[in-house]
């Protein structure tokens, strides 16, 4: 992680666009509910459930990665989900 540009993680990761990871991870998340059947598709403790883990693998692997590229990467996006 390049401590100098801490701004490009922080929107990459914690932003609100449709392209943060916390946004990526709260869409996929809300489309799997909307996929299953009752009880469990209106069940307002999934839908706004804790999102903290995947908040921590991105922010692991922000910190752990030396490219800027990888955090956006279908790899870490989809281990999360």
């Amino acid at each position: 992680m390049k401590y100098e540009n801490w701004s490009f993680y922080y929107n990459k990761i914690m932003g609100d666009s449709d392209q943060s990871c916390k946004q990526y991870f709260h869409n996929k998340w809300i489309a799997f509910l909307d996929s299953i059947t009752m009880p469990y598709k209106n069940a307002l403790q999934l839908r706004i459930g804790s999102h903290l883990r995947p908040l921590l693998v991105y922010w692991g692997k922000a910190l752990g990665s030396a490219n800027e590229d990888d955090l956006l990467s279908e790899d870490i996006l989809e281990l999360v989900y």
